[in-house]
């Protein structure tokens, strides 16, 4: 039998033709200044590990390498200025002198240590804590 005029219809199962694309990559992890540059709230400030009064306190770091400080009683320690990391990304610069180690950095904690010479106390350790 001769079929004229007519046609079937042929179904093609793409998915065969067209194998689904690879799923995308996982976003890079972010790098430390864009870490460091959330905004953090400051959860704890230590003196050589005795508590001090948070709310006397604010630490801000800008993506534009500046940086703002409330820190009352802290000898030599910066208001405000620049900030860059070492080499290493270990330690954090203000105004090219001041050495901050990064204590803790990632997506919802950061910590730093500050060290100065008292000359009533000694070598103080100050400790700023931070989350998200």
């Amino acid at each position: 039998m001769t079929i004229t005029g007519k046609r079937r219809p042929v179904w093609v199962q793409v998915s065969t033709l067209y194998p689904n694309p690879a799923p995308a990559p996982p976003a890079p992890a972010p790098t430390k200044t864009e870490l460091i540059v959330k905004n953090w709230k400051l959860t704890s400030v230590t003196f050589n590990n005795q508590s001090a009064n948070v709310s006397q306190f604010s630490v801000k770091f800008e993506a534009n390498k500046s940086f703002s400080f409330t820190t009352e009683g802290l000898t030599g320690f910066p208001q405000s200025g620049t900030w860059a990391l070492n080499v290493n990304e270990t330690v954090i610069i203000l105004n090219g002198t001041i050495e901050l180690p990064i204590e803790t950095l990632t997506s919802t904690r950061f910590g730093f240590k500050y060290s100065y010479k008292n000359h009533k106390e000694g070598n103080v350790d100050v400790r700023f804590s931070m989350d998200l």
